[in-house]
């Protein structure tokens, strides 16, 4: 008996288990603080990806509002050398692309123009990023050909300029 006595333990079927019970240990009570501590240390990152989305989203739909499709009359400009050799009347071509080759600083470009929209199909230059432009319709998209010193430029329709910020 004089070693129950001096332990400083109490045996196992007494108090130890409702002591357990009846109180959380500190390291069950550390994953809840943990949790709250997560959430209040990030509430602002919440926040700011919240405002970056709506954002984002209005910043879509007042392009989208801003941005029209031209379906006035329009007419290619056509430039080479900083000289202007030729305007196409865009709203005159049907759905069938025509076709015409023009003669730039260094090489020939063959343009195909339809109902309000032109392009270059086919250009002699190495890097074609006059061709891979595509099709175009819009004043604020101008085709240029560096290399052939060519600038195709649209006019007309409802060319209202927006200027934000």
């Amino acid at each position: 008996m004089s070693d129950e006595a001096s332990s400083p333990l109490p045996p196992e079927g007494e108090a130890g288990t409702s002591k357990e019970q009846s109180s959380p240990s500190p390291q069950e009570g550390a994953g809840e603080k943990k949790k709250k501590g997560w959430f209040r240390r990030h509430v602002w990152d919440m926040g700011l990806l919240c405002f970056l989305i709506l954002g984002t989203t209005a910043a879509f739909v007042v392009r989208a509002a801003l941005t029209k499709t031209n379906s006035g009359q329009l007419t290619a400009v056509l430039s080479v050398s900083g000289k202007e050799k030729a305007q196409y009347k865009l709203w005159e071509y049907g759905d069938t692309p025509a076709e015409e080759v023009i003669q730039g600083a260094k090489g020939e470009l063959t343009l195909q123009m339809k109902h309000n929209a032109i392009r270059v199909k086919q250009a002699e230059c190495p890097n074609q990023t006059c061709v891979h432009q595509g099709w175009v319709s819009q004043a604020n998209h101008p085709i240029i050909c560096a290399y052939n010193q060519v600038v195709i430029s649209i006019v007309g329709g409802d060319d209202s300029v927006v200027v934000i910020g």
